[in-house]
């Protein structure tokens, strides 16, 4: 916490990543709102995976294309996709259009590049903190995430 800039961007990163935590719960809590009453936990576990596991994917095939990006551009590009497909969510309801395939569809998309966008997260301090900082910033980011 002894540089400036990290000082001020680590709160912002961390209260994003509250926000991530409480997703995954809402996730889960919205897909067993979904279903019908009787078949509960699969959808569940569905939804969760939809959120967790396409960002893996993402990290492996999209390497080529997402390594020419900045961290910053990573990040922002990851929030905005994220940003915008879990929007949809509300917006698919409010429309009559959520059913549990499109909500597991729009998680799926949303996580693609998650990967990156932490790792953007990491790599945007590297530049800005002396060497000696770098190992105790990243805890402090790690212990975020």
């Amino acid at each position: 916490m002894a540089d400036r800039t990290f000082r001020r961007l680590m709160p912002v990163f961390a209260l994003s990543d509250l926000g991530d935590g409480m997703t995954v719960v809402a996730v889960a809590w919205l897909a067993l709102e979904l279903v019908p009453d009787g078949g509960q936990g699969a959808p569940a576990g569905i939804a969760v995976a939809a959120y967790v596991l396409p960002g893996a994917l993402g990290a492996l095939v999209l390497g080529r294309w997402m390594r020419r990006l900045s961290a910053r551009r990573l990040l922002v590009t990851d929030s905005t996709l994220r940003a915008v497909l879990l929007g949809a969510v509300p917006f698919a309801h409010m429309a009559g259009l959520l059913t549990p395939a499109v909500y597991v569809g729009l998680l799926g998309a949303s996580s693609l590049l998650h990967a990156w966008g932490k790792a953007g997260k990491h790599a945007l301090f590297a530049p800005l903190l002396l060497e000696d900082q770098r190992l105790a910033a990243n805890s402090v980011i790690s212990t975020s995430l």
